[in-house]
């Protein structure tokens, strides 16, 4: 679409407006100064023409038309060349205008008086219980939704008690309680447990290496129990806080059920890593040149971290500036005759940066983390690092790697997309991102298997809180499609309270 006209027509109008004589309007309100009280001759009754050159005007005597004073303005052609360069953005600009149209609708749904109506039902108050509910899409889980009940004032008037229950269309089912309990201004102590089960995990192998074999995946049933108490400490005013949790945790990898949809039993398995479940043999087998332990089997065990983190950031929901940073180390003991235990590490560093209009921010995230093996067992490889919450590369699915090692490197640049009443209230912003990174064995940031992600997405938000994504992520694999209730920038609050899978440590 050619702008020039439009241009030329704003630059016309606004042209007009800055030369044409005040009105008695603008004259009480001391915009422009008055012209003087007295005219005489023929200024005072000057008018002026469209064409003639005849009579005089406030500034002087209006010449006649000749070409030393007019410009003739003629259609000027454009290139075919121009067509083609302006094709495709015309063509990017078309989902760009269909969102802001979809928004506006939204908006004046929302305004109606019916809508906002049932807006406000929500959360359902029975008693002093609060009733709410979500949904998401992900590319392990499907689709799936839950319902909290939320109990304020539990225990203290700052307290909080939460119920969880969710569950998806590919078999995976949870349930959490979460308590959190404030301690003055300072301190935060927080119980949660949980369970969760998964009748469709996939497993592709141990490594990197596997990302070349991504259809050689074998399905097995997860099942994770919880239960922990952590206590946070901040630091005054200065943004760091201290937190320490001991967390007791059992997961399990078993062959799938008959009674399982899709059915996934282990007699069906053709090769080792093939499609249709586990192979038998893969228990006694090797991935990639290391010990594969954990299937048909459970690992119990106690983590205890010490975390040490700092935030200024002034809200989660649209985050224009600030720095998030938190360090942790760990230690894991299995319980009964295993002996398996290994020392966690791990860092990670996040960055907002404003950019040259207001609420368009580029925000920054990088992480690394390693298991360190300290027992005489082989770690499990259901307790393995993997590429889950928050740790996902976007264009892969999730569970992809497993190793003792993960990091990650990604950016997004966020703008505002619409908004309702005002610019932090709920509304909608649009965000670019890109992401690098791999699971290993030993770091090699230079190797060839580093994986690369890129896409887009919305974010819902609004008065200070984040609400939703709905994001694609595109690999040189495959193509996903995310829509989630949390974030990967500023993921680590409240683990325990609301329920994070503790399996593994992050």
């Amino acid at each position: 679409m050619n702008s020039k006209p439009r241009f030329t027509c704003v630059l016309f109008v606004a042209s007009a407006w800055l030369l044409a004589p005040a009105g008695a309007g603008a004259e009480e309100e001391g915009i422009v100064p008055s012209a003087p009280a007295k005219e005489t001759g023929a200024r005072a009754g000057a008018s002026v023409s469209g064409g003639g050159g005849s009579g005089d005007s406030y500034w002087g005597e209006i010449p006649e038309s000749s070409s030393a004073n007019t410009v003739a303005q003629e259609p000027v052609g454009r290139p075919a060349w121009e067509y083609v360069v302006d094709l495709p953005v015309y063509v990017a600009s078309i989902p760009i205008e269909a969102l802001n149209m979809l928004a506006e609708g939204g908006a004046h749904a929302y305004n109606s008086t019916i809508v906002q109506e049932l807006v406000h039902l929500f959360p359902i108050k029975i008693g002093p219980t609060y009733l709410s509910g979500g949904i998401g899409l992900g590319s392990q889980d499907g689709f799936g939704g839950n319902i909290s009940f939320d109990t304020p004032n539990f225990l203290n008037e700052d307290g909080k008690l939460k119920i969880k229950l969710a569950g998806s269309t590919k078999g995976q089912g949870k349930a959490i309680l979460g308590v959190r309990h404030p301690r003055g201004e300072r301190v935060m102590i927080e119980a949660g447990g949980g369970y969760r089960s998964d009748i469709n995990s996939r497993f592709y192998g141990i490594g990197p290496q596997d990302r070349l074999t991504r259809d050689r995946k074998s399905f097995y049933r997860e099942e994770q129990a919880w239960g922990g108490l952590s206590v946070e400490r901040h630091l005054g005013a200065s943004g760091f806080a201290l937190k320490f949790s001991g967390i007791f945790s059992g997961v399990s990898a078993n062959g799938t059920e008959d009674s399982d949809d899709p059915r996934l039993s282990d007699p069906n398995a053709t090769e080792p890593g093939g499609e249709g479940g586990f192979a038998d043999e893969l228990a006694a087998e090797v991935s990639n040149g290391r010990p594969f332990v954990g299937y048909r089997d459970r690992s119990d065990g106690m983590t205890y971290t010490a975390e040490l983190s700092f935030d200024n950031t002034a809200e989660a929901g649209r985050p224009e500036s600030g720095t998030v940073l938190r360090g942790k180390i760990g230690y894991f003991s299995a319980s009964g005759d295993d002996d398996v235990q290994f020392l966690i590490y791990r860092g990670e560093a996040q960055q907002f940066v404003p950019l040259w209009f207001s609420r368009r921010t580029l925000a920054l995230r990088g992480y690394i983390e390693k298991l360190e093996d300290r027992g005489n067992d082989p770690i499990p490889f259901q307790r393995l690092l993997t590429n889950d919450d928050p740790d996902v590369f976007r264009g892969y699915h999730d569970y992809r790697f497993r190793d003792t090692g993960i990091w990650a490197v990604t950016a997004e640049y966020r703008w505002p997309l619409w908004a309702l009443n005002h610019v932090n209230g709920f509304g909608l912003d649009a965000y670019a991102f890109a992401d690098f990174g791999q699971v290993f064995p030993e770091l090699d940031v230079a190797g060839d298997d580093i994986t690369t992600s890129y896409g887009g997405g919305l974010r819902i938000a609004g008065m200070g809180n984040f609400i939703g994504r709905l994001e694609v992520g595109h690999s040189n694999q495959e193509t996903i499609f995310r829509l989630r209730a949390d974030q990967l920038f500023q993921f680590g609050k409240g683990g325990l309270f609301h329920g994070r899978n503790p399996v593994p440590e992050r």
